[in-house]
């Protein structure tokens, strides 16, 4: 047993020493490099970039930009429209002249065929459509059913209403009477009107006050009139503010009055003088005239007394 372990060692040992030897001539492996596989780089499968599709400009485009040429140059886009002149050359023309950046805003188009399609947009005739005009649809009255109709025979008719009817925003009646109008600034107006026409010298001092609106609170006329429009008004409480609404309103209708009435006695003042002043130089005239009459008529005799005296 002791021999054969012996053996194994040393059978084990040789397999050792021969690995090392084999490991230093091919550091790489067992196998020598003439008996290794050479791996063959296989090439890249090239991608092939599908081309974009064409695309189409639609009729409102090729129109945008039609009406923006003629307004760019009309003489130009007179001869776009010219059917014998070449499109070709013609879009290049313009792709290449000062439109080119108006066209440049399109992306994805090519400038030349785009303006092409432009071309061929304005030289086709397109029929004119006559506006379409929608008849108003109009609802006839509602058909009742027999039953409808003898319901409706059988029901009497509702009493009228004591208040004005009136329908809500979704066409519902109202059933609170409408509130009666009551214009209080506009009696208040007329009340004030007619006491200040009354009175020549009142009305003189409110036209005449810096502070209208502070005077009829104090003056005496007024509050008197204040204290009588309260049992007529709908809103008693705002009889002062209706007051002063009145004052900034009459007063300078008053005043306005009074520079017209001032101005028309001015201008009749003025034509009276004018007729006074022709009046006077008329006598003057007829006067001049009467003397030299009398000059020409008396003889040489009275004017010898005339000198003596």
């Amino acid at each position: 047993m002791s021999k054969t372990r012996v053996e194994k060692k040393q059978l084990k040992r040789l397999l050792i020493i021969e690995k090392r030897r084999l490991r230093k001539e091919n550091p790489a492996g067992f196998l020598s490099s003439s008996s290794r596989p050479i791996k063959v780089k296989q090439p890249k499968p090239v991608e092939v970039i599908p081309e974009p599709p064409v695309r189409i400009p639609r009729q409102k485009q090729l129109a945008g930009i039609a009406r923006k040429y003629k307004s760019h140059d009309e003489v130009g886009f007179a001869r776009l429209k010219h059917p014998r002149s070449n499109a070709r050359e013609l879009a290049i023309e313009v792709a290449s002249g000062r439109f080119a950046p108006v066209l440049a805003k399109y992306r994805g188009f090519n400038s030349v065929l785009l303006m092409e399609s432009v071309i061929d947009f304005v030289r086709t005739e397109r029929p004119k459509i006559a506006p379409i005009t929608e008849t108003a649809k109009v609802r006839g009255p509602k058909q009742l059913t027999p039953r409808q109709q003898l319901q409706s025979e059988r029901t009497p008719a509702p009493p009228p209403s004591p208040f004005a009817p009136s329908n809500t925003r979704k066409g519902a009646a109202k059933t609170v009477p409408t509130r009666r109008k009551c214009d209080d600034a506009q009696i208040v107006q007329d009340a004030l009107d007619a006491l200040l026409q009354s009175d020549p010298d009142l009305k003189a001092l409110f036209c005449e006050a810096t502070d209208p609106k502070g005077l009829h609170r104090v003056n005496e006329q007024t509050v008197c009139l204040a204290r009588e429009l309260k049992a007529r008004l709908a809103s008693p409480t705002r009889v002062s503010n209706y007051l002063d609404m009145a004052v900034r309103v009459l007063i300078p209708q008053y005043v306005d009055e009074q520079l017209a009435a001032e101005e028309t006695a001015r201008i009749a003042a003025e034509a009276r003088r004018k007729q006074e002043v022709a009046a006077a130089r008329e006598l003057a005239a007829s006067r001049e005239q009467q003397r030299q009459r009398r000059v020409h008529t008396v003889g040489p005799s009275y004017w010898r007394e005339l000198n003596r005296a």
